[in-house]
């Protein structure tokens, strides 16, 4: 998996052909379908990743140059998805599937004790009830507990103190939930705006504050089980940053060059 803010090289390597391919031939490229390509986008926009399998190969077999010519065009396919009709029905149906609902309706606070009462006593008419399936021994030492515990229930209906306690209560998980609501609906509005070019310009802002400072004299040793950063700054830079910086500098120039300009357009 990649982030969508390496969606620079992801997009880029749709259009493994070269410079004469055409976006409209990406799936084929790829081995997959148009369709599957848009699902794979907008959860991508979601989410913040994107699957890329097969196409990280096909970029990583192109030259420096084929690179940079393969971003400009598989970011040209992005755009154009990220603009049509398709998209837009794709991500208004994933935004108001994503809405946080409201709290449940359950009535007025007194209507709400009403059916605490109830449901309070048919559990003692249950737990009456269930005596009747013990054997003598059992019911006789299970009475005296459903005696008590019926007692109980009936010295707290008749407290007003009780009552108004239960009342607060039912008060304050209400007020609760309610403040649980709108702060779950504010975070769905952050993070599923209603103009989808928000949300695509925050995932570009994103990508191009991950490679502002990729260093390409950056040394490698590969004489371990794996290559890594012989400086320890650089080996602990996110999996973005490492990604921006094995795409090579004309993919990155190209991708920043693009990218910069889609903002500009994407601005209100």
């Amino acid at each position: 998996m990649v982030r969508i803010r390496n969606l620079v090289f992801v997009g880029a390597v749709i259009l493994v052909s070269g410079s004469s391919a055409r976006a409209g031939d990406a799936p084929t490229q790829l081995g997959t379908t148009a369709q599957q390509m848009a699902d794979d986008a907008s959860a991508g926009l979601e989410y913040g990743q994107l699957p890329w399998g097969s196409a990280r190969d096909a970029f990583k077999a192109a030259s420096p140059e084929q690179r940079a010519e393969l971003v400009k065009l598989g970011l040209g396919w992005a755009k154009t998805y990220f603009a049509s009709d398709e998209f837009k029905a794709a991500y208004e149906k994933m935004r108001t599937e994503r809405k946080p609902s409201p709290p449940e309706a359950r009535g007025t606070i007194d209507e709400e004790l009403a059916k605490l009462k109830a449901e309070t006593e048919q559990q003692i008419a249950d737990m009456k009830k269930g005596l009747e399936q013990l054997t003598d021994e059992q019911r006789k030492q299970a009475e005296e507990g459903v005696k008590q515990a019926e007692e109980n229930i009936r010295k707290n209906q008749a407290d007003p103190e009780f009552q108004k306690l239960q009342r607060q209560g039912l008060e304050i998980q209400r007020e609760a939930e309610q403040t649980q609501y709108k702060q779950d609906l504010e975070e769905w509005e952050k993070k599923y705006p209603a103009d989808s070019r928000v949300l695509i310009a925050q995932r570009i802002n994103e990508w191009l504050e991950t490679c502002k400072d990729v260093d390409f004299s950056a040394q490698l040793d590969s004489s371990g089980d794996r290559t890594k950063f012989v400086d320890p700054a650089f080996e602990g830079k996110s999996g973005d940053w490492k990604t921006c910086y094995r795409g090579g500098k004309p993919a990155l120039d190209a991708a920043r060059e693009f990218a910069a300009a889609w903002l500009t357009e994407l601005k209100p």
